[in-house]
């Protein structure tokens, strides 16, 4: 991430690409780590950083957190402030200063990307603002037309819409509009796909600027379980959760990424991004083992 950061300072011919740069507010996306986006970069440095917070590893726990800071990823960044902000409420773990000094440096990176980047800051109040106007994110319009859907047939309530047919990255991928590589002879589009997520998420709509952005895409995770797979998805999802929130006490630092990642899933379909769900995995199963053996 630091040589992508070089790379963009040379090309823009500028130390500071976030405020003087040819991207500008969109610098962020292009801190991608070792990872296909900087979203995905965003959530698993998220990860690592709640993992040394919790062990105590600080210079580590900033490292991870001036990941996530890069990225400019505010949607991730937001949610993460939030279940940072539950932590120090309610875990003894850190002491009084070591918690006044993490908050510090919270509000120090959010000063720095207001400053460099004012840009995401404005575009999370736009978006927050909206989201009770008679114009919200179209993401949260993905959400009542998956309910919608849900709720309007019995079939629909128990099996969703079936694979691929109603919102996934499957869906977005087969329609043909979404990545110009698919192959034309494979491209599928459901009736019930175009008529709802498709219609919030595609080429002509995002012609119009300033539509893009995470508050307006219809990916969500939530989305494809209960759209194409209904309450089956639901029970099926739940089974997945089951050992995690078994151990959930005994979690430590778990604890905090399997409450990110519960949030995480309104932003993306992340169990279609297999990195994102490794590291995830990885991470609570590891500390299961470590308590099922004594190993701190």
């Amino acid at each position: 991430m630091v040589f992508q950061y070089v790379h963009l300072c040379v090309i823009d011919s500028t130390w500071m690409p976030f405020l003087y740069g040819r991207h500008l507010m969109s610098t962020g996306d292009f801190m991608k780590g070792i990872f296909t986006n900087s979203s995905v970069n965003m959530i698993i440095s998220s990860f690592f950083f709640f993992f040394y917070l919790q062990r105590r590893k600080f210079k580590w726990a900033f490292a991870a957190l001036a990941a996530v800071m890069f990225t400019t990823y505010m949607s991730g960044i937001v949610i993460m402030i939030g279940i940072l902000a539950i932590f120090f409420l309610t875990s003894d773990v850190l002491k009084r200063k070591q918690k006044i000094i993490l908050i510090s440096l919270l509000v120090f990176f959010v000063i720095l990307i207001y400053i460099f980047s004012p840009g995401n800051i404005d575009y999370v109040y736009n978006n927050l603002s909206a989201i009770f106007g008679e114009r919200p994110p179209r993401k949260i319009t993905s959400f009542v037309q998956t309910f919608n859907y849900w709720t309007e047939d019995p079939i629909n309530f128990i099996f969703g819409g079936g694979s691929g047919k109603f919102s996934s990255r499957v869906a977005f991928l087969t329609s043909g509009d979404y990545a110009s590589w698919f192959p034309t002879s494979l491209e599928f589009a459901s009736k019930d796909f175009i008529e709802n997520h498709f219609s919030l998420w595609n080429t002509e709509v995002l012609k119009i600027p300033y539509n893009d952005g995470t508050a307006n895409q219809p990916f969500s995770v939530y989305n494809t379980m209960i759209g194409e797979f209904g309450l089956l998805g639901i029970v099926l999802f739940l089974f997945y959760l089951y050992i995690p929130l078994k151990y959930f006490k005994n979690l430590a630092y778990g604890k905090l990424v399997l409450g990110a990642i519960l949030f995480y899933f309104l932003l993306d379909y992340w169990f279609e991004y297999f990195s994102v769900m490794i590291f995830f995995e990885i991470f609570i199963y590891s500390r299961i083992y470590f308590y099922k053996n004594n190993i701190s």
